[in-house]
């Protein structure tokens, strides 16, 4: 600061006063508060099953609290930055986000965040034509599974090893039990089917009649 001399004088006397008198200068060093911009992931819409869940993130800019509103969903509403909403009922809902600190808010809406489809089970299945059978011998399996859209079967010292196939043809190179699987599956679940069949050596018995 700097120093320098002042008159003071009161109203109604002759009287002068002289004093020293200091001139300060300040600087404000507080930073601005920039408003907020909301924003959050998943940044497109999504496609779920009943009660499936989808994350919701803020990614907001110089936001200091959170508003969520989850129509369709469980919870609803949120404050937290991060927030896990589970969908049990079918149907499209949107999602919104108001982020907010000392300069303002900003709110953020993806129309359509999440279409919810309802949950069809699946029931793995399949039948075999034997449960005994010669290394090297082929058998074609048949699929019973329902409200399945993929497949995926495995086959222990199989050929092929795995397949992809409704009904997949199969045989079997070494003896033994083998645990076939399989895995029915559609965009909402799985369900596993196993069955166990014995591979034996290729033999052939002949019955002959004598007179």
């Amino acid at each position: 600061g700097t120093t320098a001399k002042v008159v003071i004088r009161t109203t109604g006397t002759s009287g002068v006063v002289i004093a020293d008198a200091i001139k300060f200068d300040f600087i404000d060093c507080l930073p601005d508060v920039v408003a907020p911009v909301a924003n959050f992931t998943p940044a497109t819409t999504a496609a779920i099953c009943a009660g499936q869940t989808i994350t919701y993130t803020s990614t907001s800019t110089n936001a200091t609290s959170y508003s969520w509103s989850f129509p369709g969903g469980t919870p609803s509403t949120s404050t937290s930055a991060t927030q896990v909403v589970t969908y049990n009922t079918e149907g499209t809902y949107d999602a919104s986000l108001t982020a907010t600190n000392g300069a303002g808010s900003d709110t953020k809406t993806l129309t359509g965040a999440v279409t919810v489809s309802p949950s069809i089970p699946v029931t793995a299945g399949f039948t075999a034509p034997l449960t005994e059978l010669a290394v090297g011998e082929n058998m074609t399996l048949t699929n019973t599974s329902t409200g399945a859209t993929t497949y995926a079967w495995t086959f222990p010292n199989g050929s092929p090893a795995t397949s992809t196939a409704a009904n997949p043809t199969v045989s079997f190179t070494t003896t033994g039990s083998k645990t076939i699987t399989l895995v029915a599956s559609n965009d909402c679940g799985s369900n596993t089917y196993t069955m166990t069949i014995c591979v034996g050596t290729n033999t052939k018995t002949t019955l002959e009649t004598f007179e």
